[in-house]
């Protein structure tokens, strides 16, 4: 591969790491960062958890733009599926109201209305 090709794929390349970034950065805008994950079935989580290291090997590898397209597109896949699979199972993104309370004996603690609010 000619230096002209290798910087196009690395551009190529930025290109979709900025794009699941963007997805990602959404995501956690939601539900808080790393929620998704804990509020979907384990086969999800890990498929999920799989796509991510497909993607970080991908990043540091030196794979064609074509090959890469195809990691990154299926990280963002991944998000939307994670959101998906969380609203279905009835879960709603974090509001961010909590309640301060206090134990009978004087220890503070919160309280948060659902599994996302809770980290």
């Amino acid at each position: 591969m000619s230096v002209k090709d290798e910087a196009r794929n690395e551009r190529i390349r930025s290109s979709y790491v900025k794009e699941v970034d963007k997805v990602a950065i959404e995501m956690e805008r939601v539900w808080g960062t790393g929620i998704l994950e804990k509020l979907v079935d384990d086969k999800l989580s890990k498929k999920f958890r799989n796509a991510q290291l497909k993607l970080d090997k991908a990043i540091t590898s030196k794979i064609d733009s074509l090959a890469f397209s195809k990691v990154a597109n299926n990280m963002m896949k991944g998000y939307l599926a994670l959101d998906k699979a969380a609203r279905l199972a009835g879960h709603k993104p974090p509001t961010g109201e909590y309640w301060l309370a206090k134990s009978k004996n004087n220890k503070e603690f919160i309280i948060v209305k659902n599994d996302a609010e809770k980290d």
